[in-house]
């Protein structure tokens, strides 16, 4: 496909991975290279830029992801899907490049590892990886009234998808809820599967009578096996950086009287 380099077009989407499938749809239908794709209005557009509003149609999207599969793999739709998930502002355009270079070389494209397109791609994958597994590492679950679990984060990118998996194969039997506050969405886990709901109506049941004292106890723990000369604040932020410490019970002062939960619940 020979595409329409100086094209002015500029794709708006929904943010959804089926939508960001329609965008790339668009482009290959078209035989065009959009200026710029955006989700909804994350970004401000370039003045006087065409915008078109690409609709998700569900069919589409699988025309695109059944092509993206057998032309290139499920590897590289994998990265497609987790590149959907990043809150980079240049991720549906890297993922339209990536693309285009897996549908003109296949499968070989895990090994054009120094071509711009993959390398980019795998900038955005190494960003929204890291950061699941710190929320994985970092979250810290407060018991509630009534035996759930709640825990709160506010991540750059979407990656409650990722986490959620991982939480609701460990806690098995144990119900719970994970709120990201920047999307406001809670995925909730009910011992059989789990589901993403709004939290713009959310309310919770406060903490159980014992809450308190456990995370006291917890920040007791830590604090006592801590090596007082040994303590280096810059190592530990390397490792548990600052934007995870407002929800990380060990990071927070003494509050004997009053368990650590979300600053908000509105």
């Amino acid at each position: 496909m020979s595409a329409n380099m100086s094209s002015d077009i500029c794709y708006r989407y929904d943010g959804s991975l089926d939508g960001l499938l329609c965008c790339i749809f668009e482009a290959y239908e078209r035989k065009e290279e959009p200026l710029f794709i955006v989700a909804g209005d994350a970004v401000q557009l370039a003045l006087n830029a065409n915008v078109r509003d690409i609709a998700t149609d569900p069919e589409r999207a699988s025309r695109v992801q059944k092509g993206i599969l057998a032309r290139i793999g499920p590897e590289a739709f994998s990265c497609v899907q987790q590149a959907a998930l990043s809150a980079d502002p240049q991720a549906a355009q890297v993922t339209l490049a990536y693309v285009r270079l897996g549908f003109a070389v296949g499968p070989r494209i895990d090994q054009r590892l120094a071509d711009p397109a993959v390398y980019t791609m795998n900038k955005l994958l190494r960003q929204v990886g890291w950061e699941a597994q710190r929320y994985i590492q970092f979250l810290r679950f407060a018991e509630l009234e009534g035996g759930v679990y709640f825990a709160e984060m506010e991540p750059e990118h979407d990656v409650l998808v990722v986490v959620m998996p991982h939480f609701a194969d460990r806690f098995g039997q144990q119900p719970f809820i994970i709120h990201d506050r920047t999307r406001r969405l809670a995925g909730v886990w009910d011992m059989r599967e789990w589901t993403l709901v709004s939290s713009e109506t959310m309310r919770l049941p406060p903490p159980t009578a014992d809450e308190a004292r456990y995370q006291a106890l917890w920040r007791m723990f830590y604090k006592s096996i801590a090596i007082k000369q040994r303590v280096n604040p810059n190592l530990r932020r390397q490792h548990m950086p600052k934007k995870f410490w407002r929800y990380i019970t060990e990071m927070q002062p003494e509050l004997p009287d009053k368990p650590l939960l979300p600053v908000s619940r509105s």
